[in-house]
């Protein structure tokens, strides 16, 4: 999860601002106007090659290997994608690993306040939303990509269509909505929402649009939410500087990690067995972060494992590999930081040439890297010959 600007208010879904701790619609559908790929003529030709010409083919799109420890220091940008927003603050890539589903806006004054739906074999959008009501915090699609979740600053969690961005449907709610997460089975949607009250969970029933369970999880907000790889634990983060673990099936706490920031930033590694969270670590009294972190939990029993330490700045975002071996952050300082799990050793860092990295994310099958920030760029990575320098 990114950090958010505040806006409280009381009902279903809602989350509100993160700031760095002092110590350690549906409305409407898929846009006509926006860039999209070209449709093909009504008209063609076919064209006669000059026989003592050689047809070039076109050039295919680089198809890197799987990130791993022993090739992460050769990730390199493969796509940088078409602007769409001057701010995109969150990703997902859809579970096949074939398409990217992005979310932008930076405040709610904004005419860019869209999603966009792309394939990673080209830089320009398959689809982009109409306009939307307010900023979009977060997305999460489906566990079989039917359906994309956006959570959106006008009070409401939106659903598309995970293939085309088509609207499927919204759920209502009266405060600023700023994250969201299906369970493993699908079966689920969680959203956290920052109410009069505090910090609420709510637990949607997928298939009839239901409550099933709520309960309320901090005294602001719920900035950030991961569920366990089976489906039996989820974990949110919190504005007190901690992070919470839920059983899923009641809403009981079994357990609260203190740590010196705020959890703004959640992931379960693929087998369950950690969970890691991204912070600011330490904050001067005029609340600038000057160290970033990202902590390594053993799971379920809670001990820290590792500290992982290198950013200047927050830690908007984490992510594991599929493998487990790696774990990326993308700092507010534009670097990507990428530790070892084993060991919590930082193996290095690159540079996204992003002033704010909003959210990273990382393709089921390990082979992309996805990357967005502050200035509406998205930075598709991957694994190939050479060392990633960054973009200019």
């Amino acid at each position: 999860m990114r950090q958010f600007s505040a806006a409280v208010a009381g009902s279903v879904f809602v989350v509100g601002l993160l700031a760095c701790s002092l110590s350690p619609s549906v409305t409407g559908q898929p846009s006509t106007d926006q860039p999209a790929t070209p449709a093909p003529s009504s008209v063609s030709a076919t064209a006669v090659p000059n026989p003592t010409e050689t047809p070039v083919p076109p050039t295919a799109t680089p198809f890197p290997d799987p990130i791993s420890a022993d090739n992460v220091t050769a990730l390199r940008p493969i796509h940088v994608l078409a602007r769409v927003g001057t701010n995109v603050r969150a990703l997902a890539f859809s579970p096949d690993s074939k398409l990217l589903v992005t979310g932008s806006g930076f405040n709610p004054a904004d005419s860019d306040l869209r999603l966009a739906l792309w394939s990673l074999d080209s830089e320009k959008p398959l689809a982009v939303s109409d306009q939307q009501p307010g900023m979009i915090w977060d997305v999460a699609y489906s566990p079989d990509g039917s359906i994309i979740a956006s959570a959106e600053g006008d009070s409401s969690v939106r659903l598309w269509r995970g293939s085309d961005l088509s609207p499927l449907g919204q759920l209502e709610m009266s405060g600023e909505v700023n994250s969201v997460a299906f369970s493993p089975d699908g079966s689920l949607l969680a959203a956290g929402a920052a109410e009069d009250s505090g910090g609420v969970i709510y637990l949607w029933d997928v298939a009839n649009s239901e409550v099933a369970r709520l309960w309320k999880a901090d005294s602001y907000s719920v900035p950030s939410l991961a569920f366990s790889p089976d489906g039996t634990w989820l974990a949110s983060g919190a504005v007190d500087r901690s992070v919470h673990v839920w059983r899923v099936s009641d809403g009981g706490q079994m357990a609260r990690l203190a740590q010196p920031g705020q959890g703004i930033s959640l992931a379960f590694s693929p087998d369950g067995s950690t969970l890691a969270s991204g912070m600011c670590a330490l904050s001067d009294a005029n609340f600038n972060c000057l160290r970033g972190e990202a902590w390594i939990w053993a799971f379920p029993g809670g001990q820290v494992l590792h500290k992982m330490v290198g950013p200047a700045q927050w830690v908007n975002a984490v992510a594991y590999t599929p493998d487990g071996q790696i774990l990326v952050g993308a700092g507010r300082n534009g670097q990507l930081y990428y530790w070892r799990t084993e060991d919590g050793v930082l193996l290095g860092a690159m540079s996204d040439q992003d002033l704010n990295l909003n959210d990273v994310a990382i393709s089921a099958d390990g082979r992309w890297l996805a990357a967005a920030g502050q200035y509406g760029r998205v930075i598709i990575w991957g694994a190939l010959e050479g060392t990633g320098q960054g973009v200019q």
